[in-house]
């Protein structure tokens, strides 16, 4: 009861400091935690508003001129800061007009909508699992409400922080755990292991026989009484050992001429055996050898036959052709693919010489002459081309072929001969010289649609000057004026748009329209000079 009532206290005691310890680091952290977090979403708020302050009455202009693709821009250069994953515009009504990605909700209902009359809201939300902060404003344009702009922060980072330092309080706890399960274990195996090992080791020598072993343990708990229990046994037992050794010697002189007798037939039984013994072992590892031998023949058979079957299929299943040859370069093996490319069956292929097979030229006339493969062959040369070359096959058909030649060694690093791999890249290089002309087209259509864009802005902000010119005057010849520029001005947007349209691609859009306005304007802007 000592024992189990000590172990216990120190357990608890343990685990009550393990406690005491976690709740502390808990009381420290959380607090500093929540701190830290409230900052940070204040900075994600002075960041969003700040980025809406910078753009709002671009954004209030473009929008309320339905400028879409100047809304767009702008938009996106919004998202292009870190943090920024998604703007999205609605109208008055909380109808979705402009959106970034597909992720905003489809309308603002009337009680948001009327508090973002009164100010700016800031809340967080949660999209496929992850956190978002929410700024949302009011639009205007010189005073008169225009719509609605919702953007998104990702706060994925700072919960990732959160976790961290989660996991490294984890990894502290645990720190101090295996600390304390040190401890625990040094206190046991002073209290305990150690005293019960020492009765172990005085038990090992009573086997051995010596009967007069002693332990010294001064503990008064139950080891400390096994260890007295023992001391006690240990004398029974040197008294009992006593006694026996006197009447095993009164029983010795009589045993000592039956023990002379089994010695001697002990010593004919072990010569027996052990002559059988020999035999045995000489038997058994001739016939082990033999097994070895053969299962190791065995086995290289069945390895050269997979080897074959495994080549054979490999070859078969390369899209480039593969042809190999002896020294003197004829031909010894030839795969499927190489029968298509070079039009030679196996039947005929083989036993030809290489240069017969496959007959290589320059691709045009100016250019270096072939490379002697047979040369090659019998040197024991690799060869790899650095450019196309040409190839007929013996249809008449030309094309362009990549190859590798490459020499083929014994074990003793001689060569047997060479292998050939053979590439069509005929299409390969027509699909290179058509792809190099769409570069060309498309870096063109890139600066025309460069051009067309920042020319679209500057008209952009001229015919929103030039509207509100028309609004603000009062005389009617000044009204007809900026009239006719409003025209001329939206007539340049029509030739940016077709700009655009030829560096985008697709189809130009079409409108109906009166033949009669139309000549009239037309003809008022070419007499304009």
């Amino acid at each position: 009861m000592k024992a189990k009532s000590l172990r216990f206290r120190i357990i608890t005691a343990i685990l009550v400091t393990c406690l005491v310890i976690t709740i502390l680091f808990g009381a420290i952290l959380y607090p500093l935690e929540r701190r830290r977090i409230q900052e940070r979403m204040t900075h994600v708020r002075v960041l969003m508003g700040a980025i809406f302050q910078q753009r709002k009455e671009q954004i209030a202009n473009e929008f309320f001129s339905g400028q879409r693709e100047a809304v767009h821009q702008s938009l996106e250069e919004m998202t292009r800061v870190q943090g920024v994953t998604a703007i999205a515009l609605y109208r008055l009504d909380g109808a979705l007009a402009y959106t970034t990605t597909a992720m905003a909700f489809a309308v603002i209902p009337d009680s948001e909508r009327n508090l973002l009359d009164r100010g700016p809201a800031f809340t967080r939300e949660r999209d496929l699992g992850r956190p978002l902060a929410v700024f949302s404003s009011l639009i205007e344009v010189f005073g008169e409400r225009v719509g609605y702009i919702r953007m998104y922060y990702d706060l994925g980072e700072i919960e990732a922080q959160s976790r961290l330092i989660l996991i490294t309080l984890s990894g502290l706890l645990i720190s101090v755990l295996c600390v304390v399960g040190f401890l625990l274990h040094r206190l046991l195996s002073r209290l305990v292991i150690r005293p019960v090992q020492t009765l172990g080791m005085a038990l090992r020598r009573i086997q051995e026989g010596r009967y007069d072993e002693r332990v010294q343990l001064d503990s008064a708990d139950e080891i400390g009484d096994m260890g007295r229990a023992f001391n006690e046994m240990s004398a029974q037992l040197a008294e009992s050992e006593s006694a026996l050794t006197e009447a095993v010697g009164v029983q010795r002189n009589y045993a000592a001429r039956l023990e002379d007798t089994n010695r001697a037939l002990e010593l004919l039984n072990r010569d027996l055996e052990a002559r059988v013994a020999e035999r045995t072992r000489e038997l058994v590892v001739s016939n082990t050898r033999l097994q070895g031998e053969i299962e190791e023949r065995t086995r290289a058979e069945n390895n050269l036959a997979m080897e074959k079957r495994r080549l054979t299929v490999t070859l078969g299943s390369i899209g480039d052709g593969v042809v190999a040859t002896d020294m003197d370069g004829r031909v010894l093996m030839i795969n499927r693919a190489a029968e298509v490319l070079l039009g030679w069956p196996t039947t005929q292929a083989l036993g030809r010489l290489l240069s017969r097979v496959f007959p290589i030229g320059p691709v045009e006339p100016g250019d270096s002459p072939a490379v002697d493969l047979i040369g090659a062959v019998r040197g024991g040369r690799a060869f790899s081309t650095l450019s196309p070359a040409s190839f007929k096959d013996p249809s008449g058909g030309l094309h362009l072929v990549a190859f590798t030649l490459a020499p083929i060694h014994d074990q003793e690093q001689g060569a047997i001969g060479a292998v050939l791999v053979v590439r069509d890249v005929t299409e390969q290089n027509r699909f290179e010289q058509e792809s190099q002309k769409a570069a060309k087209l498309e870096s063109l259509g890139v600066l025309a649609g460069g051009i067309a864009h920042d020319f679209n802005n500057i008209l952009t902000a001229i015919l929103g000057n030039l509207s509100l010119a028309r609004l603000y005057s009062h005389d009617v010849k000044t009204k007809e004026k900026i009239a006719e520029a409003e025209r001329a001005t939206l007539h340049a947007k029509g030739l940016t748009r077709q700009l655009l349209t030829f560096s985008r691609g697709g189809a130009p859009i079409k409108t109906t329209a009166a033949i009669g306005e139309m000549l009239k304007e037309t003809a008022s802007f070419a007499l304009a000079g």
